[in-house]
């Protein structure tokens, strides 16, 4: 693993881009498709977004003579989604010497570049952040509380990304840069959770998948072959390239090896229910880890059928989707049996101690949560956990006589991470440190962020709850955003670690569609880690707690006020 150091954050370390010809492209060969037969629809780009406003209503695209899949032309593409990617400052180069087209821009005194070689059948990236050029939610402020205060990073390697071990062919056509709008989709839209699917007979730019965007004249039809070999095409390269857990899993060779030649015909099949049971197979039972896992099925299928299926089905999921109903059950009945009607609630007190619980890190949009005046509406606390935290610490302050706080997350499945750096603010005055790294570019940082935890927009007053013991109470249920919750507060001894180890889950969440119109999502490229003694530590395995309890001591409010006593 690589040593973070002591750099200039984000950008000032790298001084110029590699690109994929030589400075004197004047010599190259120019190579064009333009003896391809292409067909030409303008059509329908529909905007079900809650926080972009888009420019344009329609998206130009070009298919082969004939066939079903969409591409579209690399800088027609960016300039069409203008109000959710920022086209200001951006700069476009082509070479037809060098093969290329290149969009840049700067930032911190670094330019980002994205080169597209269609000779070469090739994406270039110089970092990762290229893909990150989005304007600001409109409705949600996910870090209104926090303040980025400094960083540590170490150096990000440059990317190529080799279409042709996908059979996916970059044209060149009259001076249009054509790629198939899916793999363009990946970098613009998965990354930033947005996507745009193509669902036949429209583009849907959304945030949240929905049936109705798989509502289309294709519902219930065969699905075309180049439709089917796109699809498995697309569902290998976003495995290849952006599935974080590779390397924790042991996939060496890459997804079409760790797949098999049966799974990769079964993709391929026109059978939609052949094609569906294949994807099951591979994201579900396969790589059995619960943010990889699928969420609608395709185009193609009947409109019913997406309003039957079991995305659960146990005969076709991994043994961890299997066992974790029953175990969260068994908490479900442990919580009962100790809590009693009169208790049960967000907050249970017992001798000088208080349990405190919550299952998610929630970030509610800005117009139901707040008044004008910016104070929090009544029942804010109810959608939105930096709400939740504001309310609930300061009753138990003014409540009095209370040493102890402890932090149930056995139930918390995970959530915002920008609202969980915030929850975390509440326990200390330090600046919250966030270790993590990019399993692709090889890039590892550490970011610290001053919290405001009174909400009187001040970072630097001593505002956290100091004076009392916090400990985190978590089971194997504790996931994602909960489990790195868990994580940053042992790696900064913030808080005792009591109960369970927790579910794990390092890696943020990438969504994705498929040209068949599939969603998936799948364990990103992104983890959050420990970082001891100079390294980076996974955390996909669960934080150890300090003390480990029974399940029968998990909700017993007697033995964790005696417990939390003893710290």
């Amino acid at each position: 693993m690589k040593k973070i150091t002591n750099k200039l954050f984000k950008g000032a370390m790298i001084l110029s881009a590699l690109l994929l010809v030589s400075s004197c492209d004047a010599f190259g060969t120019p190579t064009n498709d333009n003896n391809v037969d292409l067909d030409i629809s303008y059509i329908p780009l529909l905007n079900d977004s809650q926080e972009f406003e888009l420019g344009e209503n329609k998206l130009k695209t070009y298919f082969y003579k004939g066939g079903n899949v969409p591409l579209v032309d690399f800088r027609e593409y960016v300039t069409t989604l203008e109000g959710y990617i920022q086209n200001q400052g951006l700069s476009w180069k082509v070479s037809e010497n060098g093969n290329y087209e290149k969009m840049s821009f700067r930032r911190y005194g670094y330019t980002y570049a994205m080169t597209v070689n269609w000779e070469k059948n090739l994406i270039h990236i110089n970092d990762l952040n290229v893909t990150y050029h989005s304007y600001p939610y409109s409705s949600t402020d996910y870090g209104s509380h926090l303040k980025f205060t400094g960083g540590l990073e170490t150096d990000s390697n440059e990317l190529d990304f080799y279409l042709d071990d996908y059979d996916i062919d970059i044209l060149y056509v009259n001076k249009k840069v054509l790629i198939p709008q899916s793999i363009l989709n990946v970098f613009f839209g998965s990354v930033n959770y947005q996507n745009v699917i193509y669902n036949g007979d429209n583009f849907i730019f959304t945030d949240t998948p929905y049936l109705n965007h798989l509502k289309s004249s294709k519902n219930g039809t065969t699905c075309p072959k180049d439709v089917r070999e796109a699809s498995a095409s697309t569902l290998l390269f976003t495995l290849d390239y952006f599935y974080g857990l590779k390397e924790h899993k042991n996939i060496r060779n890459g997804f079409k090896a760790f797949i098999g030649e049966e799974l990769l015909e079964k993709l391929k099949s026109t059978d939609p229910n052949i094609y569906f049971d294949a994807y099951y197979e591979i994201l579900q039972k396969k790589l059995n880890e619960f943010h990889t896992n699928l969420t609608s099925g395709s185009v193609y299928h009947d409109i019913n059928f997406h309003r039957t299926i079991d995305l659960y089905d146990e005969e076709k999921s991994g043994t961890n989707w299997i066992e974790e109903g029953p175990y969260f059950d068994e908490l479900e009945r442990q919580y009962s049996e100790h809590i009693s009607d009169e208790e049960d609630g967000a907050v249970k007190y017992r001798g000088n101690t208080v349990v405190v619980s919550f299952d998610s890190f929630s970030v509610a949009p800005t117009s139901e949560i707040k008044n004008s005046d910016g104070s929090y509406k009544e029942d804010a606390y109810t959608k939105d956990t930096y709400a939740f935290f504001l309310k609930y610490m300061n009753e138990i302050k003014n409540k009095g006589g209370i040493k102890n706080v402890i932090l149930d997350i056995t139930q918390n499945g995970g959530g915002n991470v920008g609202c969980m750096y915030e929850a975390l603010g509440f326990l200390t005055n330090r600046d919250i440190q966030i270790y993590g790294m990019n399993v692709l570019s090889d890039y590892g940082y550490l970011n610290t962020y001053a919290v405001d935890t009174d909400n009187d927009g001040d970072f630097k007053d001593d505002d956290a709850f100091t004076d009392f013991k916090f400990s985190i109470l978590t089971s194997h249920y504790t996931f994602s955003a909960a489990n790195a919750f868990t994580a940053i507060a042992k790696n900064m001894g913030i808080a005792k670690i009591i109960g369970q180890r927790s579910g794990g889950g390092m890696c943020s969440v990438l969504p994705c569609v498929l040209p068949d119109g599939t969603y998936y999502r799948m364990s990103s490229n992104n983890l959050s880690n420990m970082y001891i003694n100079d390294e980076f530590v996974e955390i996909e395995s669960g934080i150890a707690p300090d003390v480990e309890l029974t399940m029968e001591q998990l909700y017993d409010l007697d033995y964790l006020n005696t417990l939390a006593n003893t710290f």
